[in-house]
């Protein structure tokens, strides 16, 4: 054998640095495949963990509403208000507040492997419910990676994954984790417009808001981020208007509000009355519910459900809900300690990065902690950005911990 043949090819033989370069690379990766493993686990099992006794209220009614609805034969019938099977209203249930999508989504799932009876479909929901919880864990390491860095992106996903709250509403076939999947997804792209900026950025936010209320109408604030995360854009460096990204961004804006509209119109067909895609009058049944139900969570009905909440503290009563029972108290206390930090930083100039994850859930938390009913389950949408806002604040306390552990090593050696 000559020495040519002995020797090995260059492209075979890694040097270390080379080889260490691709450790580093494949291990956030299959962190970030162990964190998606451990959020799977906790969200998939147990599935029918009340055995078929249907105790959940809102459960068992969507459970009722999916064994009556039925898929249009065409198009035409879909956008058809007054007649579609689609419709609840018109399969006998003439109060129907909840968003469409996930009650389209599921029904479509259930078909498809033929499990539509009133002890399957639930299944098929509560499955379903999970693994768009799944995908919310995923958008969150999105979110921190470009927001911050990949490893507060991987911490925030692991706090996300194992957050309380998120793991039982994944367990029932209810609408907010879906609508969460789709806010979540309309926060990465609004990270996107404040970062590139391109018109698919804008088209983006503008599908995953359309499909953010038509799960569940509370989303709607989910518009008003679009325009927090164009401010970095209109604002120089300097603090002054950057001339050039006005048409842009009134260009991006209006993607965003047209996508947005036409995806409510197509996820959330029966809030007009039709027929055709071009019908797009209010839907007086749709408005006269919303309004209902307005009303009833407002405490202006007198009804059971709501003497629990009779003689309840503003903001304080959500909060240690969300911090003791939501999250549990070490990761609420740090998430919260997350927030005060980032809107410290952002007060002191260092706004651009930390706009929106403040912003949202300082806004949404206000909004929803002052309200007569301020439900558990309705502060969802803001467990993400805390698991995101702690991950950051832990990651800044561990970078201050080994800086100044290192300063004193590095005076002592000098004395």
């Amino acid at each position: 054998m000559t020495e040519a043949a002995q020797a090995p090819e260059p492209e075979l033989v890694a040097p270390p640095a080379r080889r260490a370069r691709r450790t580093s690379e494949l291990l956030p990766s299959l962190a970030l495949l162990a964190i998606l493993a451990i959020a799977a686990y906790l969200r998939f099992s147990g599935l029918n963990w009340d055995d078929f006794t249907h105790i959940h209220p809102d459960e068992r009614f969507l459970t009722m509403v999916e064994t009556g609805i039925e898929i249009p034969d065409d198009l035409a019938g879909y956008f058809d208000t007054a007649t579609s099977p689609l419709n609840p209203h018109n399969r006998g249930y003439g109060f129907f507040v909840y968003g469409t999508l996930p009650i389209f989504l599921v029904r479509f799932l259930a078909e498809a492997i033929h499990q539509t009876g009133y002890d399957q479909v639930h299944l098929v929901g509560r499955a379903a419910s999970a693994a768009f919880d799944l995908i919310s864990v995923w958008l969150v390491y999105l979110i921190g990676t470009r927001l911050y860095r990949r490893r507060v992106g991987l911490l925030a996903a692991l706090l996300a994954a194992l957050s309380v709250m998120l793991i039982q509403q994944a367990h029932f076939f209810v609408v907010d984790s879906f609508a969460n999947t789709f806010v979540l997804a309309g926060l990465y792209f609004a990270v996107r417009v404040m970062d590139r900026g391109a018109w698919d950025d804008y088209l983006g936010f503008g599908v995953a808001l359309g499909m953010a209320v038509a799960s569940k109408l509370s989303a709607v604030p989910l518009a008003a981020v679009v325009g927090l995360a164009v401010l970095p854009r209109l604002i120089g460096e300097k603090g002054r208007l950057v001339d050039a990204e006005i048409g842009r961004v009134a260009r991006g804006l209006l993607i965003a509000a047209a996508t947005s509209i036409v995806v409510f119109r197509i996820c959330q067909p029966y809030a007009f009355w039709g027929p055709g895609f071009l019908g797009v009058k209010p839907n007086p049944q749709w408005v006269a519910n919303i309004r209902e139900q307005r009303s009833q969570a407002g405490g202006d009905v007198d009804m059971p459900p709501n003497l629990q909440w009779f003689d309840r503290t503003p903001y304080l009563f959500p909060l240690v809900n969300l911090v003791v029972w939501g999250m549990g108290v070490p990761l609420g206390l740090v998430s919260w300690a997350g927030w005060l930090l980032a809107v410290v930083r952002a007060v002191r100039g260092r706004w651009r990065r930390h706009l929106i994850p403040v912003v949202w859930t300082g806004a949404y938390f206000v909004w929803q902690a002052s309200s007569f009913n301020p439900s558990m389950r309705y502060f969802q949408p803001i467990y993400p950005t805390l698991a995101l806002l702690a991950a950051w604040a832990l990651w800044e306390a561990w970078d201050w911990a080994r800086n100044r552990i290192g300063r004193r090593r590095l005076l002592a050696s000098g004395a």
